[in-house]
C-alpha cells in the first residue's frame, strides 16, 4: 500500500500561532511535589546501594550495588537539577 500526498495549487496561510504558557504556582507546586516523589525512594536506594558494598561484595552483590548508587544517584541530580530557581524548561 503506497501513500499519495496530495498538495493543494492554493499558496498556504502565513498566519502563526503564538502560545503563551501559564504557569501558576499551584501547578509549580505540584510538579516540586511529584519530583519529591521520586526523590525521596532514591535515597533509600543509595543507602542501600551502599550497604550492598559495605558487606563484603562480591559478584551480583558489588554490580548490584553499584548499580543502585548509580542510578539513585541520576534519579537525585535530576530532581535537584529540575526543582532549581528559574528553571523554566
Amino acid at each position: 500500500m503506497s501513500l499519495v500526498r496530495i498538495q493543494s495549487p492554493r499558496p498556504t496561510s502565513t498566519k502563526t500561532v503564538i502560545a503563551i504558557p501559564l504557569h501558576t504556582r499551584r501547578q509549580q507546586r505540584g510538579l516540586f511535589l511529584q519530583k519529591l516523589q521520586h526523590a525521596i525512594p532514591s535515597v533509600v536506594v543509595l543507602g542501600d546501594g551502599l550497604a550492598h558494598l559495605d558487606h563484603d561484595p562480591h559478584g551480583l552483590s558489588l554490580i548490584l550495588g553499584i548499580a543502585e548508587i548509580v542510578s539513585s544517584l541520576l534519579v537525585i541530580g535530576t530532581v535537584v537539577r529540575g526543582v532549581r530557581p528559574g528553571d523554566d524548561a
